[in-house]
């Protein structure tokens, strides 16, 4: 937090993955004030349970933790996301994934 505050805020800044929950909000309010707009990704969540048991199945994610990635987000990420766009700050991008089976010879 320290670092944002001696930031210039006339240029402006996007932080990733941040705020995570409603303290952190809170924190950020206290110590910078400013927000222009939040921006969420917003996956479809059948999607984004396919790439997680798919990740799982190549070795690359764990799955129960992964799952358990997922709820913490709909638990403290959705209400922060509620919170801004309530304010008329959030900003959401649909993410669309298209997938196809490519066949080798």
């Amino acid at each position: 937090m320290a670092a944002l505050m001696q930031l210039d805020a006339e240029q402006g800044f996007l932080i990733s993955g941040y705020p995570r929950h409603m303290g952190d909000v809170q924190d950020y309010l206290e110590h910078i004030g400013r927000v222009d707009g939040v921006i969420l990704l917003n996956w479809h969540e059948g999607a984004l349970s396919t790439q997680i048991e798919y990740g799982a199945k190549k070795g690359q994610v764990d799955l129960k933790v992964a799952k358990a990635e997922l709820q913490h987000f709909k638990n403290h990420v959705i209400p922060v996301a509620e919170f801004f766009d309530f304010k008329q700050l959030l900003y959401v991008v649909s993410i669309l994934i298209v997938s196809c089976t490519i066949a080798s010879r």
